[in-house]
């Protein structure tokens, strides 16, 4: 289950990151969809298409958290500190709030189509 786990995550931080890079302005709402489609997959592959509750927790989590991450990642070069615990504190507070309500919405989503494909 941890592959599993590292796996989605894997997944959707790199989704979360080209997410960010990218603009796809209105059209993001397919971009959100689809990583939760790979996440629920990546997890399901890993797993050897078991299913259980854990891993659909694990997806959920996985496809929500996974971009907000992402775009962390992205945006922990630029705090301004020399600590690595501050850094990546300040760089994940500026993910979460750079995260809109409707961005949340379609988080929330794509963890559910996540979830879809584990649980069968």
């Amino acid at each position: 289950m941890t592959l599993a786990a590292l796996a989605g995550l894997g997944v959707a931080v790199v989704c979360g990151m080209l997410l960010s890079l990218l603009q796809f302005g209105a059209f993001a709402v397919l971009p959100l969809l689809l990583t939760g489609f790979l996440v629920g997959e990546a997890v399901s592959a890993t797993a050897r298409r078991w299913s259980g509750t854990e891993l659909v927790v694990v997806a959920f989590l996985c496809a929500v958290l996974g971009p907000i991450l992402g775009r962390a990642l992205l945006i922990a070069p630029l705090v301004p500190t020399a600590s690595p615990a501050a850094k990546a504190a300040g760089a994940l507070i500026a993910a979460a709030r750079g995260t809109g309500v409707l961005e949340l919405l379609l988080l929330v989503v794509a963890g559910v189509i996540a979830t879809t494909r584990v649980h069968r």
